[in-house]
């Protein structure tokens, strides 16, 4: 993970393209490449193929750029594995475009645990496919369409959606793969699926 200077609103210079020496956070080989870049409450994450990953940082002395614009570089840590010690990983994604933040935290499907997980802002994980929709979900999660639009937004394309209803307070997963696609609501108030659904989200 490359770290860039801070930017100086006030300068034509792209600063988000400078970096000094020794400017990066390493992964270790094990964790899969990165799939997405999250903050949730106030936590940096990194969400791997294989794990998540916290990265703690912290603003050092707060310095002038140009005339009057106050920036603070960030120094980070060393990342944090969670639930680490599990070879063959655990809490992934495969999927960096199916993901959502949201007041309830942060959601995300392992399609290959075949598995749907809510990180609330607190940090706390659960699986909130095991709630009566673990068998249902293994056998909806596999994917019978096979093409080269995987996990891209287009109506062509198969893969994963999630979304959020404020008003109903429910989070919205579909499904896209032709004629096997599918809508679920689920409830984080009552920690339970609500129903099936036949809308799809159209891209």
């Amino acid at each position: 993970i490359l770290i860039s200077n801070p930017q100086d609103p006030s300068s034509q210079i792209d600063n988000y393209r400078n970096f000094n020496a020794n400017s990066y956070v390493d992964l270790p080989v094990h964790a899969g490449p990165i799939q997405r870049m999250v903050n949730v409450g106030g936590r940096l994450l990194a969400h791997t193929t294989d794990n998540i990953y916290n990265i703690d940082y912290q603003r050092t002395t707060q310095f002038i750029i140009g005339d009057s614009t106050p920036a603070a570089p960030l120094v980070f840590g060393e990342p944090q594995e969670y639930l680490g010690g599990i070879e063959q990983g655990t809490l992934g994604t495969w999927d960096p475009n199916a993901g959502m933040m949201s007041p309830f935290g942060y959601t995300w499907v392992d399609w290959k645990a075949k598995a749907i997980y809510l990180m609330s802002p607190a940090g706390g994980i659960e699986e909130i496919s095991r709630y009566g929709m673990k068998k249902t979900l293994r056998k909806l999660l596999e994917f019978c369409n096979s093409n080269d639009c995987r996990d891209e937004k287009s109506v062509s394309g198969s893969g994963f959606v999630i979304g959020l209803d404020p008003t109903l307070e429910r989070i919205l997963f579909t499904k896209i793969d032709g004629d096997k696609s599918f809508t679920l609501s689920y409830s984080p108030m009552k920690k339970k699926w609500i129903s099936f659904h036949s809308y799809i989200p159209q891209f």
